[in-house]
């Protein structure tokens, strides 16, 4: 499969980019914090530290088929969707209006396309994997003024059932995972520093997957406290903790939980 490099746009609140309202800094504080991870994420990226978002061309390679929101680091069509999430679609297509065209599923029992409001000032479609299996998406020019519908390009990808959840680490220094009695694992961080986290879905393989879902959050007090990025319940953790140890739960939208206990000294 041929991947093309796409550095993740920083500045829409729906995608991964760690920005978002504080609630313990300054104004100024936490948009100083937010402009250097916005910068780390794309020197990161440049550097092979963490994964860039990708697109991918379809079987016609007329189309680029860019997934993002995706509950990750690193968006690609490379790895599978996990069963009952969701996640965001760009296409772009050199030389074609984009906006002329729609996406749809070639099995909406297994995985729903619907328009939704542009991100980035670009058309979007939005993504929900209902069951395991393979579905191809399929870019099309609707019929109109005597023109009869036409299929310009498509894109085979996978959905696949989630094993866990997880914690993987993203910005800041971090020590982990490790186990801890009570937890499904724990995590050391320098305390009062910026650390950054993603709740990520993994499959039977050990492979994070794409999808986002919608978390009730069990966070410490000392915890929320410190938190730098609201958005928690999408799965993003950006905070600096106090002195301490403390314990933080996700719980996904069918009942999966994800119990983490971070050690902060």
């Amino acid at each position: 499969m041929t991947v093309r490099l796409r550095i993740a746009s920083l500045s829409h609140p729906g995608q991964h980019s760690l920005l978002s309202k504080k609630l313990s800094a300054t104004r100024f504080g936490a948009q100083s914090v937010i402009a250097i991870a916005r910068i780390s994420m794309v020197v990161f990226c440049l550097a092979g530290a963490v994964a860039c978002d990708s697109s991918t061309p379809g079987t016609n390679d007329l189309i680029d088929f860019s997934p993002l929101d995706c509950g990750r680091i690193g968006c690609s069509f490379d790895a599978p969707i996990a069963t009952g999430s969701r996640l965001s679609l760009h296409i772009s297509a050199p030389g074609l209006k984009v906006r002329r065209l729609e996406v749809r599923s070639s099995d909406n029992q297994r995985l729903t396309v619907t328009p939704i409001v542009d991100i980035a000032g670009r058309p979007t479609w939005e993504l929900h994997a209902l069951a395991a299996g393979e579905v191809t998406l399929e870019v099309f020019r609707p019929s109109s003024a005597g023109d009869e519908e036409s299929t310009i390009d498509q894109l085979t990808i996978n959905v696949d059932d989630l094993t866990d959840l997880r914690l993987v680490h993203f910005l800041g220094s971090a020590s982990g995972p490790n186990q801890a009695d009570g937890f499904d694992e724990s995590w050391t961080v320098v305390a009062n520093r910026p650390v950054s986290f993603r709740v990520t879905p993994f499959d039977n393989a050990d492979n994070a997957m794409l999808g986002r879902f919608d978390y009730v959050v069990n966070l410490a007090p000392e915890l929320t406290s410190g938190l730098i990025d609201s958005q928690v319940d999408e799965g993003r953790l950006y905070l600096r903790a106090p002195h301490g140890k403390f314990a933080a739960m996700w719980t996904d939208n069918v009942g999966r939980t994800l119990r983490v206990q971070i050690t902060s000294e």
